[in-house]
C-alpha cells in the first residue's frame, strides 16, 4: 500500500444521502436509485462520481453518513430528494482498490489498521473518506475495476 498524497480544494457534491450502518446493503440500493437521476445534475466532471463517507456529528454510535453523488458548482440547485454538501479543502492519502465489492472492506481495513498507524499520518476529525468512481477505470466492481479511496489526513 503506497498511496499518493494530494491536496484537494474545497468541493461540492450533490446526490443521495444515507445514514446508518449499511447492515442490509442500503448503500448499494441507494446507488441503484441514484444512477437514473444523474442526468438531472450539471456536474463539473461527468467522468467521476463520489461516495462520501463521513462520521457526522450527532449520529448514534456505529452509524455514519454516506452521500452518493457528483461534483457540482456550489450554487447548483438541489433536486427533490437529493442533498448538497461542501467538503473543505484537505490533504488526502489516495489508495487504489482493485476488484470487487466483496473485498472493499478489506481495503478499508488495511488502510486503517496497517497503513495509517505506520505512516506518521493521522485521520482528520471528523473522519472523511471519499470513494472516487472514475469512468475511465471503474468497471462496476469487476476483477479489473479500480476505485480510488481518498482518506483525509494530516
Amino acid at each position: 500500500m503506497n498511496p499518493e498524497i494530494v491536496e484537494r480544494p474545497a468541493f461540492t457534491v450533490l446526490g443521495y444521502r444515507y445514514q446508518g450502518k449499511n447492515e442490509h446493503q442500503e448503500i448499494s440500493a441507494m446507488w441503484e436509485q441514484f444512477l437514473p437521476r444523474m442526468g438531472e445534475i450539471r456536474t463539473t466532471n461527468p467522468l467521476e462520481s463520489f461516495g462520501v463517507c463521513r462520521m457526522a456529528p450527532g449520529l448514534p454510535p456505529g452509524e455514519f453518513e454516506y452521500i452518493a453523488g457528483m461534483e457540482v458548482e456550489a450554487d447548483h440547485p438541489v433536486p427533490e430528494g437529493m442533498v448538497k454538501v461542501t467538503l473543505p479543502a484537505a490533504r488526502y492519502a489516495v489508495f487504489e482498490h482493485r476488484g470487487g465489492l466483496e473485498t472493499l472492506q478489506d481495503t478499508f481495513h488495511k488502510i486503517a489498521v496497517e497503513y495509517l498507524p505506520n505512516s506518521g499520518l493521522t485521520r482528520v476529525t471528523p473522519e472523511v473518506d471519499i470513494e472516487v468512481y472514475d469512468d475511465r477505470v471503474f468497471r462496476g466492481f469487476s476483477p479489473e475495476s479500480i476505485l480510488y479511496i481518498y482518506v483525509a489526513v494530516r
